[in-house]
């Protein structure tokens, strides 16, 4: 069941507030959950990334 909450002058300051940083606090963990990386998904990219560096590097040095 949604609980209706009181708005305008007759609501709760205190209480809107701490519903506010709660609902901030959920959102920014949903956030960091969602976009965290494990450690060899992190490494595996790492290593994507230097590989295909070397060989961009290399084609872009040679003559053609």
């Amino acid at each position: 069941m949604k609980m209706q909450w009181l708005k305008g002058p007759a609501a709760d300051q205190e209480r809107a507030r701490e519903r506010y940083d709660s609902d901030i606090r959920a959102v920014r963990r949903d956030l960091r959950e969602a976009v965290r990386a494990d450690l060899p998904a992190a490494h595996f990219g790492l290593g994507t990334v230097v590989v295909v560096s070397t060989v961009v590097g290399l084609l872009a040095g040679l003559p053609l």
